[in-house]
């Protein structure tokens, strides 16, 4: 049985985290300390897979099943969504910064002098 709004908003913390499924693989993970998670669960390439389309409140249902949507367009392309497609800049090479391309494989990691640049340039002087 689908989700419904109301579901979603009086779905309480329990000792224990736990799911409630819409369809189509969609989750909502309700954690002990009171986070809603939405969830995907698909499969790609014979194994099965998780990725995360955001939190409720900030994702609503119908956005979460956009996003699910979305991300099954994708793997139906023979792609997986977890990866991204290509990295837009350097960022996140340099350690101590959390970003999407910090995931990523690097064939060569930075040098020091390039990550020194990078701080000077983004501080400003006082």
């Amino acid at each position: 049985m689908p989700l419904t709004d109301v579901t979603v908003r009086q779905s309480r913390p329990k000792e224990k985290e736990y799911r409630l499924s819409d369809e189509r693989g969609l989750l909502l993970v309700v954690r002990p300390n009171g986070a809603k998670w939405w969830r995907l669960r698909y499969q790609f390439q014979g194994k099965e897979q998780m990725i995360s389309l955001g939190v409720y409140p900030d994702v609503s249902l119908s956005m979460a099943r956009e996003r699910r949507d979305a991300a099954r367009r994708v793997i139906a392309d023979g792609k997986n969504p977890k990866r991204p497609v290509g990295r837009s800049s350097d960022a996140g090479r340099c350690f101590g910064t959390r970003s999407a391309s910090a995931m990523t494989f690097v064939t060569s990691p930075p040098t020091y002098a390039d990550c020194s640049k990078r701080r000077k340039s983004s501080t400003t002087p006082l």
